[in-house]
């Protein structure tokens, strides 16, 4: 696989961020698989993708930990 740096406009970036904080302001879906509900993961569906994520209240901080697509079996790749 091929590397490519990525660059990023400052619009880019401020989308990208108020994507992240739709996905911390919307409550998202409980994955289906108990060993992602324990782990207190969230899922936000996204048209055929699924973003998996993580919401910590106290420090207001959102975590994505992988965007996959809803087609594979995904609880093997977060």
């Amino acid at each position: 696989m091929k590397v490519y740096k990525i660059l990023r406009t400052d619009k880019a970036e401020d989308q990208l961020r108020d994507i992240i904080y739709y996905i911390a302001d919307e409550s998202g879906s409980i994955p289906r698989y108990s060993i992602l509900k324990k782990q207190r993961y969230r899922v936000l569906i996204l048209e055929k993708h699924l973003v998996f994520y993580k919401v910590n209240e106290e420090d207001r901080t959102v975590i994505i930990y992988s965007i996959v697509d809803g087609k594979r079996e995904y609880k093997n790749l977060i």
